[in-house]
């Protein structure tokens, strides 16, 4: 049987689903929901998922985040972000899912999944977004601790390590 032929325009037919929500992401399923419909004209899907994590900012354990965000401004920027991916890494498709609200440690922040046929521009446009929304993307976050004298809630400020594209 010869090889399926599809138009050029089906290759870079571009899926943008930006999600911002306070329920839990369940990343498995995003990733195999992805993972489907790129099929058969993507040779790679890439993801990156943060996780919560216990040590706060200032070294101190924490046992959860709050993430706070302007919707309107938020929703727009994440989805220029993926707009410029898709241009730049020539993708078909992207999906942005981050959490907002109080999230425990352990818990799904984002994830960022890109399509495309290539593995070196889903790889690439993976990491990019992520940098690109740690950079741009105008979310608060605020530490929730129990441990000690840094008890209480402590807001994060950035560190010049979240703004790679800025070094």
């Amino acid at each position: 049987m010869p090889p399926r032929s599809f138009p050029l325009s089906r290759l870079v037919d571009m899926t943008v689903q930006v999600v911002i929500q306070t329920e839990p992401i369940d990343a498995a399923a995003l990733i195999a929901k992805a993972t489907q419909s790129a099929a058969p004209h993507n040779g790679a899907i890439a993801s990156f998922i943060g996780v919560a994590r216990e040590q706060g900012q200032t070294g101190h354990t924490i046992h959860a985040i709050t993430l706070e965000h302007y919707p309107a401004m938020t929703q727009h920027e994440l989805e220029t972000i993926a707009h410029n991916a898709q241009k730049q890494w020539q993708l078909s498709a992207i999906h942005i899912h981050h959490r907002i609200g109080t999230i425990a440690v352990g818990d799904v922040i984002v994830v960022v999944v890109t399509c495309s046929p290539h593995r070196s521009q889903a790889f690439d446009a993976a990491r990019s977004v992520m940098d690109w929304l740690k950079q741009d993307a105008p979310f608060w976050k605020c530490e929730h601790s129990n441990s000690g004298t840094d008890s209480g809630t402590h807001w994060v400020t950035p560190h010049r390590s979240d703004y790679p594209h800025n070094s």
